[in-house]
């Protein structure tokens, strides 16, 4: 309910706000700022074994072809499942985050978090960074891209982890 005086933020044009942007469209990008909108970019947080959780966002009010976006680690509180942050970084992306799982890819007892990234050009192709936390500190351990769109990521990625050299 709006109290006297107050105004409700105006509706979003009907265009998304990816879309808007792409086509340069600068006046609906400025109407889904002001109608507190930020398109359907993507928000979600994982459950680690651990009790810890993993959140993962694109960047706010950017299009969903580009930008960034953050992974951030949360202590393991049931109530107040991000009230505790203990690590995270911000990466850049050339496309969509379309998917987040949390394995023990290389089977050394840790999970990882692998975040999977969609290119939005001609050819949609894959990209994965792979997240460990260990000792207090979040690590990238590896970046692959321009995978092709069809092949299993996964088993690609378990490919690459076990042709590495070994870690220090």
């Amino acid at each position: 309910m709006v109290g006297c005086g107050e105004s409700q933020p105006p509706e979003p044009p009907d265009i998304s706000i990816s879309k808007a942007a792409y086509k340069g469209n600068i006046e609906a990008v400025k109407q889904h700022i002001a109608a507190g909108k930020q398109g359907e970019r993507y928000l979600n947080q994982h459950k680690l074994s651990t009790g810890m959780v993993a959140i993962i966002a694109e960047g706010d009010f950017e299009p969903r072809s580009m930008g960034s976006y953050s992974i951030r680690i949360y202590g393991a509180n049931s109530q107040f499942p991000a009230d505790d942050f203990l690590s995270g970084t911000i990466r850049t992306r050339d496309g969509s985050v379309e998917k987040v799982i949390v394995q023990d890819i290389d089977r050394d007892g840790t999970e990882e978090v692998i975040v999977f990234i969609r290119n939005a050009g001609s050819g949609h192709y894959l990209s994965m960074d792979v997240f460990q936390y260990q000792f207090k500190k979040l690590k990238l351990i590896t970046s692959v891209s321009g995978l092709e769109p069809n092949i299993d990521p996964v088993n690609e990625l378990k490919r690459i982890l076990k042709t590495a050299p070994d870690k220090d």
